[in-house]
């Protein structure tokens, strides 16, 4: 599961990630702190990015991704070419995505 929180005025974001078993118990988590990024989606796509690299290096290879925020959940699923203002968040997660046995969206 991923979530983000932002303060608009500096553009400062902290991006949260809980990892969990099959059983809902939490194995690991973790906060991450941006600079300069702007706009909810965003902050969102970036703490999607986060959880997928921090699943990928602690070498989980089957993961579902909790539908945080249905947005980004809808741009990672689509095939087509992005070009909002998070393209190249939305690029990064899914090259992330293809190291991955298994990957779903809940």
């Amino acid at each position: 599961k991923f979530d983000a929180l932002s303060k608009k005025e500096t553009h400062d974001s902290i991006s949260g990630i809980v990892i969990r078993d099959h059983n809902g118990h939490v194995l690991v988590a973790c906060t991450k702190r941006n600079s300069c990024i702007s706009g909810p989606s965003a902050v969102e796509a970036l703490a999607c990015f986060h959880g997928l690299e921090f699943s990928l290096g602690l070498r989980f290879m089957d993961v579902i991704v909790e539908r945080g925020c249905a947005f980004i959940v809808n741009k990672l699923r689509s095939n087509g070419t992005n070009h909002s203002n998070i393209s190249g968040f939305i690029q990064d997660a899914k090259s992330l995505i293809k190291g991955f046995h298994s990957c779903n969206f809940s």
